[in-house]
């Protein structure tokens, strides 16, 4: 991902959609993969959304550190499915086995 990234003149957008509904095992290690590439997309310079599921509903929302993607992924719940994305730049999901 961070290779699609590199060179570009402009500041890429990235949203990451992150589902976690399904096995808790799997829904710990989606969350980790989120953070790690959201924390990485950050450090190349794009803007990052993350698209999740709280306990207040779907939520989108920009994360401008590995601080807040790291708040804002333990608020994150399995309870349903994650925020409807934006459309423009690259859209990546994240989420258990057969999500």
């Amino acid at each position: 991902m961070v290779r699609e990234l590199e060179g570009a003149t402009a500041r890429t957008r990235l949203t990451l959609v992150v589902d976690l509904r399904g096995d808790e095992e799997a829904a710990e290690a989606a969350a980790s993969r989120a953070a790690g590439l959201a924390v990485a997309a950050l450090r190349e310079g794009s803007e990052v959304l993350l698209a999740t599921a709280e306990a207040g509903g779907p939520r989108l929302g920009r994360v401008a550190s590995g601080l807040q993607v790291s708040r804002r992924l333990a608020r994150a719940t399995a309870d349903g499915p994650p925020a409807a994305t934006p459309s423009g730049g690259p859209t990546w999901m994240v989420g258990t086995a057969g999500r």
